[in-house]
């Protein structure tokens, strides 16, 4: 039973979720506070939903035996109205999980769904007694109850056992709850239903950590593209790199020597690119770059077929002047864009970022990175 309440909370609370972010994003202390409302005037007309879930389950789990008959639960003339008031509490708290978890409130759904089967299995055990005077165990149904409804909504099991007799220290319940728990989970299995917490990570669109480990002393060239895009270090014309970065979504793009060797030479960001090239290549770049419109017409006349170097002809002279400037630098604007036009054609070199070479044959392990 608690394997289908599993199943059906998070189905419909799935539903209930799109359609706060839909309908009530911009609500959620209006929501939170009708919520709240509606809980406690629904609430007040039942007595096991009147007072709070965790006194309510230190009541049902205790066994008649021993001065457990509080709120005359062990009185047999009074335990079909009982049973009634149970199984109402419990649809009741059903249909409030359905539609309070995930509002904008600092709370979870482990402590209601296990008052959810406590209800429940008290109702259970009072209606096994009923009928079998010989049952005096009406505290353990609820027990078991409240563990198989946080296995079905969580789908998890041992973890379940822990939980519940790090709470009450019952370990004499350690072999029917194991047995409760393997139900659950095979209804859980058959109906194809995931725990909320997982299938809120997905609607959420958040990083899923699969279940598979990471495997190590694997060679670099497993993980490798081997297709790329690549700059060549001199010879490009901006048209070429309009070309590449039209054809490829990558966030940047590593830089190779023209001598056919292809060694690595640097990396250049994407956004670096956009942004020297947007420099450049417009129409009104004068007066408000250059501080003189006679300087401007002075300078050489940038198109398509402008050619580009990601490497200084002078490295000894070029780093004085430094490298690897960020785009916000007020050092990269004015007088150094300037400067990084020459009759040659565009220099990108300050903007590249040198990187080490590695082998494909490199492997990664755990002390890697």
């Amino acid at each position: 039973m608690q394997g289908l309440y599993g199943a059906f909370v998070v189905k419909f609370n799935l539903q209930v979720a799109a359609f706060r972010r839909k309908h009530l994003a911009d609500h959620g202390v209006a929501e939170a506070v009708t919520l709240a409302t509606l809980t406690a005037m629904i609430g007040y007309f039942n007595r096991f939903l009147r007072i709070d879930m965790t006194s309510s389950m230190a009541i049902l789990f205790r066994e008649c035996e021993g001065g457990g008959n509080i709120g005359n639960l062990c009185q047999s003339p009074a335990a079909w109205r009982i049973s009634n008031s149970l199984l109402l509490a419990t649809i009741i708290r059903i249909g409030l999980v359905v539609v309070s978890y995930g509002c904008k409130v600092p709370a979870g759904i482990f402590v209601p769904s296990m008052a959810i089967g406590a209800t429940f299995g008290r109702m259970v055990g009072i209606m096994v007694k009923a009928m079998e005077q010989a049952s005096q165990r009406s505290g353990t149904y609820a027990f078991l109850g409240a563990a198989a409804a946080l296995s079905g909504v969580m789908r998890i099991t041992v973890t379940v056992v822990v939980i519940m007799f790090e709470l009450t220290g019952a370990l004499n319940y350690i072999l029917p709850t194991m047995i409760v728990l393997l139900v659950t989970k095979a209804v859980g299995d058959f109906l194809g239903t995931n725990g909320i917490a997982d299938e809120m990570i997905r609607f959420n669109g958040f990083p899923f950590l699969e279940k598979e480990d990471h495997a190590y002393n694997v060679s670099v060239s497993t993980v490798m593209r081997t297709e790329i895009q690549t700059l060549i270090e001199s010879g490009m014309t901006i048209q070429n790199i309009e070309d590449i970065l039209e054809s490829t979504e990558a966030k940047g793009l590593p830089i190779v020597s023209s001598d056919g060797l292809r060694h690595i030479i640097g990396y250049i960001g994407r956004t670096e690119l956009r942004y020297v090239l947007g420099r450049w290549m417009v129409d009104t770049y004068c007066a408000f770059v250059l501080k003189s419109l006679d300087r401007a017409k002075k300078m050489p006349r940038v198109d398509d077929h402008t050619r580009c170097m990601f490497t200084p002809r002078d490295p000894e002279r070029d780093e004085e002047h430094g490298a690897s400037f960020g785009i916000e630098e007020e050092a990269a604007s004015t007088g150094f864009f300037e400067s990084a036009l020459s009759e040659g054609g565009i220099r990108f070199w300050p903007w590249v970022n040198q990187v080490c070479y590695v082998n494909e044959t490199f492997t990664i392990g755990e002390g890697s990175f």
